[in-house]
This record gives structure tokens, C-alpha cells and sequence, in this order.
């Protein structure tokens, strides 16, 4: 089938350990030198055994009827010239992006690295499958040069994916450098900021109603898409939350999937009064009460059970020096979940600040 078309090669192969070279002989071949060069060959190390490494280079064998040719060794560097190779190919990993369109696929844009290059290409390992003979495009991440390539290779990798061999349109020597051509041009950017936001919003982040949120306690929420991370600014929860802070710890709930949450110093830092939420799964508040704690302190965190919540008030007043220095005992304050009411009752120095989520009593602490 392949009658006249078959060839000798010589390759030129190296231990992965480094203490071993050789040349080895492919017989009968119908590939290409540049394919055959694209794909790792195996080959027997004297020292480590078996090897399956990608030849450094090779020649093609001339076929000759001369009887003093016939003699010869199929690779001899004092009488064989080498192939005009543009240099030697190098294992090292450079990341590149290969975009462009596939027969199997369509269009794609795959990040990747190299697993070897020379100065005619590089072999790198993708999950889009591409066919022989396509032309695709290449891009040095460090440089942002790109080239445009040929697939010679392609060979399905045990642990998935392909690995796929792309060489230029004519050796690039320049293309696999890790600096820029030219130094950068310095330039003069006009950055304009628009109004000023104390929210720093870096205690938590938590993924709600599909949108991703930046939590910090004594800040409203703010929004990010998920998966871009484009940010949204400020969050009210469709128009239905007006208060300046939020908790950095919401809880949700595991049975109606909504989100149980309060803010404190809800008029004004330093001020007693906090607000209990409850936000619906589909991102707006149903239910919130206003009350207030025994005494200001940074209220970071609160407990929630299926019918309370329960604040911790801290002995760690913010209402000014002499405060500071008289301390306070802990006190618990609990309050029902659905309740209407304004009261918090405190249940002493073991307790802390707790409500009901759905009944309380009228009295304001």
C-alpha cells in the first residue's frame, strides 16, 4: 500500500536523567521527519531501562544502490550532514494560549503551556481536539506575540486531553523569548474616582441567590458576578434593604433556603440599635425588626436555631474612654425569628442578646 513511499530516519534521542545519548534507526517509516519529531519514541537506556522520550533531532536516510554506501552506518556525524533544523528542541514549559477554529469542534481558545519548543514550534497539550493539517493561532502569554501554526501532530494523552504538535510557517527564533521586543512606553493615565465608600468589604465572601457577595459587618453587602467577578457596588436586595450595615456572618436557612441576617449600629456608629433580616431565596427582604442591645459593642456574629436567634453582646463597649475602662459583664439577648417587636430580652452575665424569629414580647430593652 505504501510501496515507494516508505523511508529510513536516524534520531537522535536522550535519557530523561541526562547521562545517556544515542542515535536510533526507524525503518519502513511512511511519517514525516516533522511528525516523527512531534512524537515521543521509545528507546533502551543502558543505566535506567526503557525510556519514551522526543527525539532532539534526526535525518533522513538517503537511499543509494552504491555498494560503498550500502556499507556504511546509517548515521555517521563525520559523513552525514545534519537536517537544517532551526535549533534544538527544548523541554521547557512556556504559557501559551492556542485559539482558533476546529472541524471537530469549532471555535476554541484553550490556555496552555508547552511541553517542548524549538524555533519551529512547540508541542503542547490540549483538550480541544483538533485535526492534523488545521491552522490555528498561537500567543506567548509573556510577550503577546502570536503566530499563526500548522497542527503536524496529534497523539491522545493517558491522563486526557491530546497532545499536539504546531509548527510555524517558517522558523521564528525570536518567538519563545520571555521579554518584550522593545521596552514598554511609559504613559500617562488619567484615573478619575468618582464619590468615596468606607466599605472595605474584606471579612467574608458568600455566594447567595446566585450573585457572590463582599461581606464586612459594619457596611452594606456588596455584589459580584460569580464568575467574573465584575462588581456590582452596594447590594439592596431589589430596593427592599435601607439600613448602612450587614452582618459579615448571614446564616441560611437549610429548610426555606433563605438568608437569616441583622446589622448593627444601624443609625450611626456607636448607636444601640440593630436590625434582625430575613431575606427570601430569590433575593429580597421579607421580614425585619429594629431593636436595641443593652450596651454598643462590635456585635460580630450570632447563633440561629429554628425558632431564635441569639446575639452575643460583649463586655467591649465603643462609647468612649471612661466606658471602655468600666467593662461589662457578657450579656445574652434573645428574641423569636417572626416577631414584630422591638424587644430583646437579656438573659444575664452566662447569656447573651436573643429574640424568637416568629413571637416576642412589646417591651423595647
Amino acid at each position: 500500500m505504501f510501496s515507494g513511499t516508505a523511508k529510513t530516519f536516524s534520531l537522535h534521542v536522550r535519557c530523561r536523567y541526562g547521562d545517556h545519548d544515542d542515535w536510533i534507526t526507524l525503518q519502513s517509516r511512511v511519517e514525516s521527519l516533522e511528525q516523527l519529531l512531534a512524537s515521543p519514541c521509545g528507546f533502551e537506556c543502558p543505566t535506567h531501562g526503557a525510556q519514551r522520550e522526543f527525539p532532539l533531532e534526526g535525518v533522513e536516510k538517503q537511499s543509494s544502490t552504491s555498494a560503498t554506501q550500502k556499507g556504511s552506518p546509517l548515521f555517521s556525524p563525520g559523513k552525514t550532514a545534519k537536517p537544517g533544523r532551526s535549533s534544538e528542541r527544548k523541554a521547557f514549559s512556556v504559557p501559551v494560549i492556542v485559539y482558533g477554529w476546529s472541524k471537530s469542534f469549532g471555535t476554541f481558545h484553550e490556555s496552555t503551556t508547552t511541553l517542548m519548543f524549538n524555533a519551529s514550534g512547540a508541542l503542547v497539550r490540549l483538550v480541544t481536539p483538533v485535526e492534523i493539517g488545521e491552522n490555528l493561532f498561537i500567543v506567548n502569554k509573556f510577550t503577546k506575540d502570536e503566530l499563526e501554526v500548522r497542527v503536524v501532530f496529534k497523539d491522545s494523552h493517558y491522563n486526557g486531553g491530546f497532545d499536539v504538535g504546531l509548527a510555524f510557517a517558517k522558523p521564528a527564533i525570536n518567538f519563545w523569548r520571555k521579554t518584550r521586543r522593545s521596552s514598554r512606553a511609559p504613559q500617562t493615565l488619567r484615573v478619575v474616582v468618582r464619590g468615596k465608600d468606607r466599605n472595605l468589604a474584606n471579612t467574608t465572601p458568600l455566594v447567595f441567590n446566585k450573585t457572590l457577595f463582599a461581606l464586612r459587618e459594619d457596611s452594606p453587602p456588596i455584589a459580584m458576578d460569580p464568575i467574573t467577578l465584575e462588581t456590582h457596588g452596594n447590594w439592596d436586595f431589589a430596593g427592599t434593604f435601607r439600613w448602612p450595615t450587614f452582618t459579615a456572618h448571614p446564616k441560611r436557612d437549610p429548610v426555606t433556603g433563605q438568608w437569616i441576617a441583622f446589622g448593627y449600629s444601624a443609625r450611626g456608629m456607636y448607636s444601640r440599635d440593630t436590625v434582625y433580616y430575613e431575606i427570601s431565596a430569590d433575593g429580597r427582604v421579607t421580614h425585619e425588626v429594629e431593636f436595641e442591645v443593652p450596651y454598643y459593642c462590635m456585635l460580630h456574629d450570632f447563633g440561629v436555631t429554628e425558632h431564635y436567634a441569639v446575639f452575643p453582646i460583649i463586655p467591649q463597649c465603643g462609647v468612649g474612654e471612661e466606658a471602655l475602662k468600666a467593662g461589662k459583664p457578657i450579656t445574652r439577648g434573645i428574641r423569636r425569628k417572626r416577631s414584630t417587636s422591638a424587644s430583646c430580652r437579656a438573659v444575664g452575665a452566662r447569656a447573651i442578646c436573643a429574640g424568637s424569629r416568629r413571637r416576642i414580647s412589646s417591651a423595647r430593652t
